[in-house]
């Protein structure tokens, strides 16, 4: 990522950052993240990171940065920009926030090799699991289907409207045919 390209997206230096579904990086500083309204579940990042798969990177001093995933989430596009985003900011220390369902577990490296290693590992660890299968599954069913669902309401609408018009009758409605 070039400098500029920092700079557009508000990233300067080492400020924290989240990396969304689709690898882009986004600046996690007031005021995007912090302006009204609010989530009903809390801290905006936080919920993006535990519910929707994204990466948080954040600076704690000039040479040491935390990651905060949920591994079971992560998408490729996810991991892969965030890489670059930590390579960009060239840590000395990392340290990792990996979530899961049931716990939460940190781990320090002195090399950010390692660091990525061990979060390339993690991630491919949890789509082996058999949520992690089916939660990936879910995830490409949904991006598959995101045109489906305005049919299917309007479907609906026509079956109630349908039935409505039918009045009292006791007559079985019949369901359209999906195509």
């Amino acid at each position: 990522m070039s400098h500029a390209d920092r700079k557009k997206i508000g990233i300067d230096g080492m400020q924290p950052i989240l990396v969304d579904a689709e690898g882009q990086v986004w600046s996690a500083t007031p005021p995007l993240f912090w302006m009204r309204p609010r989530p009903p579940v809390g801290n905006s990042v936080d919920y993006a990171v535990s519910n929707l798969g994204f990466i948080h990177i954040w600076p704690i001093d000039g040479s040491s940065i935390v990651i905060s995933l949920r591994p079971d989430l992560v998408r490729p596009k996810t991991m892969a920009a965030a890489f670059y985003a930590m390579a960009d900011m060239r840590p000395v220390r990392v340290f990792i926030s990996a979530t899961t369902t049931t716990k939460q577990r940190w781990e320090r490296f002195n090399s950010l090799d390692r660091a990525l290693n061990r979060i390339d590992r993690l991630v491919a660890a949890a789509r082996r699991s058999s949520i992690g299968n089916q939660l990936l599954r879910l995830w490409e069913n949904l991006a598959a289907n995101d045109n489906a669902h305005p049919r299917l309401a309007s479907m609906l609408i026509h079956l109630c409207d349908v039935a409505r018009r039918r009045g009292d009758r006791d007559e079985v409605v019949a369901q359209p045919v999906c195509t």
